[in-house]
């Protein structure tokens, strides 16, 4: 069984760090919700003998009795379970404790929800009480990457400039993850981030013991299963308006891409899709590419793997699915078309893993798959990503040939073309004197 804090070796480091300094402790962790913020704190405070408490919208008073409830168990200390605010609480347990004891407040945005004034309450008891305490070691712990940034970080917060550190917890990294699952075959692999994306509650449902197809319809397709309805208890969780979001989402997997196409197939006000997009792109659902032949303007796509797989072959056919009907629509989903594209992700993952510049080209339906830049070496490489069940040929050289003499590249970059094939090549020694080829062995080599 993969442990959820698995590789996530930077942040528990950045936490122990934070320990063995000598001074009071004001640390700051969040990130979008499933990537394993609790489990790596949860994993933190077990070596230390550390206090956790998860907020929840009760009260205020609920939870700071919880948390004294939860701080009398840990230290032994019977008074503690009689304290009735936060100052208190958490300055007793500082005290009381006779050692440096962390404390971590999980969800700290559902006390902000209940009480707005918390920001303020809480700067206070640093200023007062915790910073002239060298034992103090305080972890405010959100999901909501939007309040996190404003309430907690943010210029206009009370609480800004008491933090002594700060660690966004991002989705997993493509080699940490693919030495996650070092004993799959590289395309297997593929298909797992391809489908399951890089969030370690989503991945952490595949079973490696299991064919692929019968983990998605099992952890996907089934109803019950936990990635059935995660897409949209997500948007409920993270924001406030999630119908108009869901409605984005849902538009965005039809093929709309841009703003306006996207305000108007969804039917919502002009004067708010920028806001929500901008909101979808804060927590990484959605992902925003320029167009290099463009002076202005791009493109807008569902960045999360498994996110895109869901709107695209699951929210269609959710009626069928809720009638059990899980054989009938996996038959109907089209895997390697939606990998295809998962593929030329990879590609594009992996080549700025090695330092380029990637970026986008659509122009009068003409699309390059693969438009990266080497600024470094000063090169402009285009490529073609086939993901078929037939080695590549001459012919797929010159269709990109074609589509390659439609970019300009900037002055004094020389050309490159790429060739990513599932399946290898027809003739590849006459192929390599024209073109880079990659296969996805190539790729698992370039990710250790």
């Amino acid at each position: 069984m993969i442990q959820q804090f698995a590789n996530r070796k930077a942040e528990l480091a950045f936490l122990e760090e934070r320990f063995r300094d000598g001074r009071p402790q004001l640390v700051i962790l969040y990130g979008r919700r499933r990537t394993g913020k609790t489990s790596v704190v949860r994993e933190f405070l077990n070596r230390h003998e550390g206090i956790y408490h998860l907020c929840t919208k009760d009260s205020v008073r609920d939870n700071v009795a919880r948390f004294g409830a939860t701080a009398s168990r840990c230290l032994g200390k019977p008074f503690l379970g009689a304290v009735d605010s936060w100052e208190g609480a958490l300055a007793a347990v500082a005290d009381a404790a006779g050692k440096r004891i962390p404390v971590a407040i999980d969800e700290f945005p559902y006390l902000i929800e209940i009480d707005a004034a918390i920001p303020s309450l809480f700067q206070h008891l640093w200023d007062e009480a915790l910073s002239k305490n060298p034992q103090a070691y305080l972890i405010i712990c959100g999901s909501s990457i939007g309040m996190m940034e404003t309430e907690v970080l943010g210029t206009q917060s009370p609480l800004y400039g008491r933090r002594t550190g700060a660690w966004k917890l991002e989705p997993f990294a493509m080699p940490d993850m693919r030495r996650l699952f070092g004993g799959l075959d590289i395309e297997t692999f593929l298909r797992v981030w391809g489908f399951f994306g890089d969030v370690p509650a989503y991945f952490l449902q595949y079973d490696q013991g299991r064919p692929f197809l019968d983990n998605v319809k099992s952890a996907i397709l089934t109803k019950g299963a936990f990635l059935f309805d995660e897409p949209l208890l997500l948007l409920r969780e993270e924001f406030r308006e999630p119908r108009n979001l869901h409605l984005i989402l849902r538009h965005m997997a039809a093929g709309h891409s841009t703003p306006g196409k996207i305000q108007n197939a969804a039917g919502i006000d002009r004067g708010n899709i920028s806001k929500y997009l901008e909101m979808l792109q804060e927590t990484g659902i959605v992902g925003y590419e320029r167009l290099e032949h463009r002076k202005r303007g791009g493109i807008y796509f569902i960045a999360d793997n498994f996110l895109d797989f869901w709107w695209r072959n699951v929210q269609p056919h959710g009626s069928d699915l809720e009638m059990h009907n899980v054989d009938e629509v996996a038959a109907r989903i089209d895997f390697d078309g939606h990998m295809a594209r998962m593929a030329e992700r990879a590609v594009r993952a992996v080549l700025r893993l090695k330092g380029w510049r990637t970026t986008r080209f659509i122009f009068k339906g003409t699309e390059i798959d693969i438009l990266a830049y080497d600024d470094r070496r000063r090169v402009c490489l285009t490529g073609e990503v086939k993901w078929q069940s037939r080695p590549a040929d001459h012919r797929v050289l010159e269709d990109l040939e074609e589509k390659s003499a439609l970019v300009q590249p900037p002055a004094g970059y020389k050309r490159e073309l790429l060739l990513f094939s599932r399946k290898g090549f027809r003739d590849e020694e006459g192929l390599r004197e024209k073109a880079t080829l990659w296969t996805p062995e190539t790729l698992d080599a370039m990710l250790k």
